[in-house]
């Protein structure tokens, strides 16, 4: 019975000693920020950035109406609501921002016209 007792506690002790032991970390490369280029109508701008319809922005979103922030709305002169627009966008993670944009020459498909 000891030795019974004995195998039991040495099993318990070796299934304890891997429970709460941290997992190795797997690395995953720091995020890297990318840039995509729409082109769409600027519906309205408010301190905080512009919402803009847009068409598709290849290798990132479908088609939609979507409000981008910017960082300083300095970047939003001489843009007005109603305006055909080119802009870029700065994607990291699930954060995104508008870093560019400017008046199109002409209206496109892309504008939800």
């Amino acid at each position: 019975m000891k030795k019974g007792t004995l195998l039991l506690f040495l099993l318990l002790a070796l299934v304890l000693s891997g429970c709460g032991r941290p997992q190795e970390e797997k690395s995953t490369p720091a995020e890297v920020a990318k840039t995509y280029t729409g082109h769409g109508r600027v519906l309205s701008i408010d301190s905080t950035g512009v919402m803009i319809r847009h068409g598709e922005i290849p290798g990132y979103m479908a088609a939609m109406t979507m409000h981008y922030p910017v960082q300083d709305t300095i970047l939003l002169s001489g843009i007005s609501p109603g305006d055909s627009v080119s802009f870029q966008i700065r994607v990291k993670g699930y954060q995104h921002e508008l870093v560019a944009i400017e008046k199109a020459e002409t209206a496109g498909p892309e504008d939800g016209q």
